[in-house]
């Protein structure tokens, strides 16, 4: 069987609801990740491309 990976998301006290912004890299250098809380969801910059998580849609873009 090959490598296998498994997380946990948990919350440090009981929650009704939770949003949880992993990036997983898989096969992959240890490339820095920054993860923020943007005005309409989540921002994540990785590498050269930055990507928006807002309201249900994604935006990819490049930060070069």
């Amino acid at each position: 069987m090959p490598a296998q990976w498994h997380g946990a998301f948990v919350t440090r006290n009981r929650q009704t609801a939770a949003e949880f912004v992993t990036p997983l890299r898989v096969g992959c250098t240890n490339t820095p990740v920054s993860i923020r809380r943007a005005t309409c969801g989540w921002s994540v910059a990785a590498a050269v491309r930055q990507v928006q998580l807002c309201s249900g849609d994604v935006g990819v873009t490049a930060t070069q």
